[in-house]
């Protein structure tokens, strides 16, 4: 069961623009994983197979059901007094997944919160400047231990970035940019980071009209950045 509205509004004489979203999903007889870790060699009937100590077997189960809420209102509107349009972000998440380990049901509770804002220049066509902010909030709930596999059991996570834009075209169509992102990272046990993403070029319009452009830049200037791809499921969380 799926529900979804999507509400926006524009007023063209005065800039301000306001949009909400809401999408809810609703699964009966959600198609979900079962994972078995054996401490000794063990005969899994589902599976119809006899398990080695120290293995672990996941395939997938049907089980009752699962949920997903996402909500996001945005807000825009001018500030003259720095020449520039302004958007406010907030949103918030919730996801409800089943899993089993062994035999037991883990229900994985997603609690989220998203805030930012964007501040983008409005000064002229040969000077352009942004600055950013993002913060993500998130707090896991199981339903039981899951100490087995994952260490914290209901762990909360932090993800900050704050990032910042220029872009200045010089005398005949010469271009400097640079843009840095300042990341922060916490929550995700041995990989906590606080990255500066450091990036720059310059470049030259070329064609009538400069349709065209050449440029030759850096990426990672400072050498600090690291990615971590993070993954959680009813039954382990992974960076």
């Amino acid at each position: 069961h799926d529900l979804t509205f999507n509400y926006s509004h524009a007023n063209p004489n005065n800039s301000i623009l306001y949009t909400f979203f809401l999408s809810a999903e609703h699964s009966t007889n959600f198609i979900g994983t079962k994972v078995y870790k054996a401490d000794q060699d063990t005969l899994i009937r589902e599976a119809g197979i006899v398990l080695k100590k120290n293995i672990e077997l996941a395939f997938p189960v049907n089980i009752d059901h699962a949920s997903n809420i996402k909500t996001v209102f945005n807000f825009g509107f001018p500030l003259k007094l720095l020449l520039s349009k302004i958007n406010l972000t907030t949103g918030f998440n919730y996801a409800q997944t089943p899993g089993y380990i062994n035999d037991k049901l883990n229900r994985y509770n997603l609690y989220s919160t998203v805030n930012g804002f964007t501040i983008n220049s409005d000064v002229s066509e040969n000077i352009d400047f942004a600055l950013t902010y993002t913060n993500n909030y998130s707090i896991i709930r199981n339903t039981i231990s899951t100490s087995v596999i994952n260490i914290n059991n209901n762990p909360r996570f932090t993800y900050q970035t704050l990032g910042a834009k220029v872009t200045w075209i010089l005398w005949k169509g010469i271009i400097i940019h640079s843009d840095a992102l300042k990341q922060y990272e916490k929550g995700f046990l041995n990989f906590n980071q606080y990255d500066l993403l450091l990036n720059g070029f310059i470049g030259k319009k070329l064609f009538k009209s400069h349709k065209g452009e050449i440029k030759i830049g850096v990426f990672d200037l400072l050498n600090q950045y690291k990615n971590i791809v993070h993954t959680v499921s009813p039954q382990f969380i992974r960076d």
